[in-house]
């Protein structure tokens, strides 16, 4: 599955569970904080985040920018 999303500023994808998947994460523009287990991050334009996802992970992605989307894939 391809996900092409736009998140607006202070927006996000709540904390939601996968289970037995991978997930790639590639910021088009702007940055995306993610926060897996308790642990956060920026992942910025030009940044690759490869995550893989066992039984029991829940993620969420965050738009912490205060004046721009992002964009990522």
């Amino acid at each position: 599955m391809l996900n092409d999303d736009i998140v607006a500023v202070g927006c996000g994808f709540r904390t939601h569970p996968n289970e037995n998947m991978g997930t790639i994460s590639i910021p088009l523009a702007g940055n995306l904080n993610k926060d897996s287990m308790g642990n956060e991050q920026v992942i910025k334009h030009s940044d690759l985040q490869v995550m893989s996802l066992g039984n029991g992970i829940y993620q969420s992605e965050f738009n912490k920018n205060e004046q721009q989307d992002v964009k990522f894939l």
